[in-house]
């Protein structure tokens, strides 16, 4: 899945704020890191998270450093990509108050959710009901990204 270019990347972010040097990035849920790839250009270290073993491989291979998700915030980062994963994961406001906690001072989220909004847990350690992101009963666009912006993104802008 087409997420994001190199170009469009750089104008997202800024040339300057990518022309520095020791630049950290972490893509969380990385996937096979074609999106990674788009990215990595810009920064001295890269950093992943994936909970598939074959796409961990892959990452491994293609030279990223393969973090597990309880070691992935013990640092911090530059920039942190949250690209598909909030409607995948099952905790996805304790992910964003975990990425807010890694992020750099003057750090960039870069965060891309599909709309409609639709949260899909393939793999979760707690149960569906305990699942905090199961309102799936937007009727349009509109609705949803009004409904996302408050749910996730306000959390993090207002904590």
């Amino acid at each position: 899945m087409f997420v994001v270019s190199t170009p469009q990347f750089q104008s997202l972010l800024g040339e300057n704020y990518l022309n520095r040097a020791g630049l950290k990035l972490i893509d969380l849920g990385a996937g096979d890191g074609a999106t990674t790839r788009k990215m990595a250009p810009f920064f001295e270290s890269v950093f992943a998270t994936e909970i598939s073993k074959p796409m961990k491989w892959i990452l491994d291979k293609a030279g990223y450093t393969v973090l597990g998700l309880d070691e992935w915030q013990e640092q911090k980062y530059d920039v942190i990509a949250c690209l598909n994963l909030l409607d995948r994961c099952d905790t996805p406001l304790l992910l964003l108050d975990q990425i807010k906690s890694a992020l750099l001072p003057n750090g960039r989220v870069l965060v891309a959710l599909s709309l409609p909004y639709a949260p899909y847990v393939e793999s979760s350690k707690f149960k569906q009901e305990d699942n905090n992101n199961n309102n799936n009963n937007f009727n349009n666009n509109e609705i949803t990204l009004i409904n996302t912006h408050n749910k996730f993104l306000s959390c993090i802008l207002l904590k």
